[in-house]
């Protein structure tokens, strides 16, 4: 009987040692330095616009990406919960589309006399609803030339004939230089 009772008394002390350990251990953080804490914020911004929104060694920078981390903020995201994607008009809104950007930060070309201060939405040809902000920069087009040929182009109309460069897919479609 005096086995017996040594056996039940290892077997109560191991329980109560092992149930003691299982509040033992350490909390485990599985964020990393830097990462976001909280929900995050996809942003289209276009990467090919010096000034406006451009992509070079590894960062975004440029007014439209400065006016989108204001936004954000004031919507209560910090720096750290946001992630930028490159955009070209071309992809903006098939990326609003799928989901892979939250809102996208554009320059659009407005043309035919439209107003950009009234402009409240945009829709497609399949009729997609896109709510549009309003402008944080109007701008008007202009010619960016040389000095020295300012005076032999001075408008687009002087380019007739001429070879001129663009980035496919911009705001150049329609137009015959």
């Amino acid at each position: 009987m005096h086995a017996r009772l040594r056996t039940i008394s290892r077997a109560i002390l191991t329980i109560s040692l092992a149930v003691g350990l299982c509040g033992c251990g350490t909390s485990v953080n599985v964020s990393a330095p830097g990462q976001a804490k909280g929900p995050v914020m996809s942003i289209g911004v276009p990467a090919d616009e010096p000034g406006v929104g451009w992509y070079h060694d590894g960062e975004y920078s440029g007014l439209s990406v400065e006016v989108a981390k204001y936004v954000a903020k004031v919507l209560g995201y910090g720096d750290e919960q946001l992630f930028f994607h490159s955009q070209t008009p071309a992809t903006r809104l098939d990326r609003l589309d799928d989901g892979s950007v939250d809102f996208a930060m554009v320059t659009f070309a407005y043309d035919g006399g439209k107003n950009a201060l009234e402009m409240d939405h945009t829709q497609t040809a399949d009729g997609t609803r896109y709510e549009v902000s309003g402008p944080y920069l109007v701008a008007r087009n202009q010619l960016l030339v040389r000095a020295d040929d300012a005076r032999r182009l001075p408008d687009v109309q002087s380019l007739d004939g001429r070879t001129v460069c663009t980035v496919a897919g911009e705001y150049f479609r329609g137009t015959t230089p």
